[in-house]
């Protein structure tokens, strides 16, 4: 697919990104995905192939690539500064290894029955 979704408006490529990843997910095919769009190349790759002057420059799994760019170039195009950003939106918090809180940390109103008490008091 050669940039199948580059002229669409955000809100119906995001639906159609959602159905793509279903249905790969159904049919269990390879789908060679073609994309400028490196936010979306995040998002749907299973496996990335970064290609500068028409050589493969790195090639992994999105959070790899992002963790560990072969060069700048690499770097740059995935984000530059703001890899951690991309990194945190494409990544589950339980693949994150940050457990939740043991005690809510809410601001109850008055009157709340959270069980264990909540950490901080209502403002």
């Amino acid at each position: 697919m050669d940039e199948p979704f580059g002229a669409l408006d955000p809100i119906t490529r995001e639906g159609l990104q959602v159905e793509l990843r279903d249905l790969q997910s159904r049919l269990q095919k390879t789908i060679v995905f073609v994309t400028h769009d490196m936010d979306e190349a995040l998002a749907l790759a299973d496996r990335l192939v970064v290609m500068n002057a028409g050589r493969i420059v790195q090639q992994g799994r999105p959070l790899e690539l992002l963790r560990a760019p072969a060069d700048d170039f690499v770097a740059s195009l995935l984000g530059g500064d703001d890899r951690g950003l991309k990194e945190a939106a494409i990544t589950r918090v339980a693949e994150r290894g940050v457990q939740p809180p043991s005690r809510p940390v809410c601001c109850p109103r008055p009157g709340c029955i959270a069980t264990p008490p909540c950490v901080r008091p209502w403002r």
